[in-house]
C-alpha cells in the first residue's frame, strides 16, 4: 500500500519521451488548493483555464514576448561574432534572419539569376575590369 492519498495520479517516467524544458506551469491553484498542473500560455503565467484565454491576458503575454526580441537578437549577434566555429556563426545568423522574417530561397529562380548576372557584367564593364 502506498502513502499516496486516494485518487492521486502516479505519473510514470518515460525515457523515450524527451522532457519539455520550455514548459512553464500555471501559477494558479485548483479549487482543492493544489497547484494547477496545466501549461501556462506562451508569455503568460496562467493556463487557458485560469484566464489565459482572456483577450487582455493574451495581449499582455504577447507584449512580454515582444519585449524579449531585442535582447535575444543582441545575444545571437554576439554569438555570431564571437563563435569559435563557422557552423555556430552560421546557425546564429540563420536564427536572426528567421526571426527577422527573411525567407531563404531554396531553389534558384532562373530570371533572378539572369538579372544578377547581367548586373554583375554591367558593373565589371563600368569599372573597366
Amino acid at each position: 500500500m502506498s502513502d499516496e492519498p486516494p485518487g492521486a495520479e502516479i505519473i510514470a517516467f518515460d525515457p523515450m519521451r524527451p522532457p519539455n524544458l520550455n514548459r512553464r506551469n500555471c501559477s494558479a491553484t485548483t479549487r482543492s488548493g493544489k497547484p494547477c498542473r496545466g501549461a501556462a500560455i506562451n508569455g503568460g503565467t496562467v493556463c487557458r483555464m485560469h484566464g489565459g484565454a482572456a483577450p487582455q491576458v493574451r495581449r499582455k503575454a504577447a507584449m512580454r514576448l515582444l519585449d524579449l526580441i531585442d535582447p535575444a537578437i543582441t545575444t545571437l549577434a554576439q554569438e555570431m561574432e564571437n563563435a569559435q566555429f563557422s557552423s555556430d556563426r552560421q546557425r546564429a545568423a540563420n536564427s536572426i534572419l528567421d526571426r527577422a522574417g527573411v525567407v531563404r530561397v531554396t531553389q534558384t529562380d532562373a530570371d533572378m539569376a539572369v538579372q544578377l548576372l547581367v548586373e554583375r557584367l554591367r558593373t565589371l564593364r563600368d569599372t573597366g575590369q
